[in-house]
């Protein structure tokens, strides 16, 4: 229910509050507002000065200068105001409400979806895992540290690619709610594949990708998760009637990819981006609901677990896609060949992983739990390059292009 005592991130979470840390600093949009604001404000500035002080003017550096400083302070201001109003202000109880979370691998849970279930289970919510065979049932019961709140922690086997078997899922999740008296209040959608290779899948020139394999990343990428969200949408807008409208939330787990493009994920940045508008749809359409809908979109992760599966198992669609057609290959795209095959050396002899270089798993669940409990999440919660993204998107596409053929080239 809504908590009538507003409490703080720390207050609520404890020792797990370190990742909620106010970050008020302006953003690279509001600062890019910096040029209309001189040239809406120093005029009027100059003229205030030249009525006070007989004719002092600014040059255009001072301009500059000045209308920077202000809107730096007006990105703080207004930042830590919306802070304190909304981004920041918890309106859900926890111990009123219960969550579903659907992993979309059947080939283990991955570090990121055991961090949602300790931090979300530490919060105080009864947690449903939604897990693709009975293997996986017992690596959620080993994931959670705190024995005392495993009774608030239960699986059911589902496969995110039948509605009858969602359906069966989402009957689980309101009988555990039952249980405990709670109110089913939020679905995380892991956005996942049934084997470790999706995103080596949807590795490589668009030309090369073979059309099976681009109706497979779409099938795991798309389709899974639009059905989980169809499935469980009714039952969100029923909590939202009892919580408070606002109050029922959907968090898709997904991946910077779908933010911007870059070479050669064309086809696996197209699966990530079609995440994105959906989602965008499923928050305008249920807004009159109470629903809201927001991504949590991240980089690489540390995952153990992920890296020794690699390890025993290398990626050997990348090496594949080497083999398809060596003389388009050669000819047309060179450098992906040549910087493909460096990477897999490095990955094979050396035990070099991207994972090892990832954000850590508690700052993307951290990330997902602040959705889950706030009055006004952001649509679009970037946990790690957030600079990067924030600056690509503040220059036209054509200078985009031009920095990822630069940094990524194929040809």
């Amino acid at each position: 229910m809504v908590t009538k005592q507003r409490k703080s991130l720390s207050e609520l979470l404890g020792n797990h509050s370190s990742l909620f840390q106010k970050q008020y600093a302006p953003t690279l949009h509001q600062l890019a507002l910096t040029p209309l604001v001189q040239l809406t404000l120093i005029p009027v500035i100059n003229f205030l000065m030249a009525w006070m002080y007989e004719g002092t003017q600014l040059n255009i550096l001072e301009g500059y200068s000045l209308s920077l400083l202000l809107m730096i302070l007006f990105g703080y201001v207004y930042n830590v105001l919306y802070a304190k109003l909304y981004s920041e202000k918890i309106v859900v109880d926890p111990k009123a409400c219960s969550v579903f979370i659907a992993n979309g691998s059947s080939s283990g849970l991955s570090a990121v979806v055991k961090a949602c279930i300790r931090a979300f289970s530490e919060a105080g919510f009864v947690v449903a895992v939604g897990v693709s065979n009975e293997e996986l049932v017992k690596q959620v019961d080993e994931c959670i540290e705190n024995r005392e709140n495993a009774e608030f922690v239960s699986s059911v086997v589902v496969d995110c690619d039948d509605v009858s078997s969602l359906k069966l899922a989402r009957n689980f999740v309101h009988r555990i709610s039952y249980q405990h008296g709670r109110t089913f209040m939020g679905a995380l959608v892991k956005i996942g594949s049934e084997t470790v290779g999706v995103m080596n899948e949807g590795l490589g020139p668009v030309e090369l990708v073979p059309l099976d394999i681009v109706q497979n990343v779409f099938r795991v990428n798309v389709m899974g998760p639009l059905a989980t969200v169809d499935t469980f949408l009714p039952s969100l807008r029923e909590g939202a009637r009892i919580l408070g409208k606002g109050n029922a939330r959907i968090v898709m787990l997904t991946s910077v990819s779908g933010l911007l493009s870059g070479n050669p994920l064309g086809i696996y940045n197209a699966s990530k981006a079609s995440i994105q508008r959906i989602t965008d749809s499923i928050r305008n359409e249920n807004h009159a609901h109470g629903v809201q809908a927001v991504t949590v979109n991240h980089a690489l992760v540390r995952d153990n677990y992920r890296k020794s599966t690699l390890k025993d198992d290398p990626p050997t669609y990348a090496e594949s896609i080497l083999e398809t057609d060596k003389a388009l290959l050669k000819s047309v795209y060179p450098q992906f060949g040549e910087r493909t095959r460096k990477v897999l050396a490095e990955w094979k002899d050396n035990g070099k992983h991207p994972y090892d270089d990832g954000v850590a798993p508690e700052e993307v669940a951290r990330a997902v739990l602040k959705c889950m409990l706030v009055q006004s999440p952001e649509p679009v919660n970037i946990v790690s390059q957030k600079i990067l993204i924030e600056l690509m998107n503040c220059f036209p596409r054509r200078w985009q292009d031009s920095f990822f053929r630069k940094m990524m080239p194929v040809n």
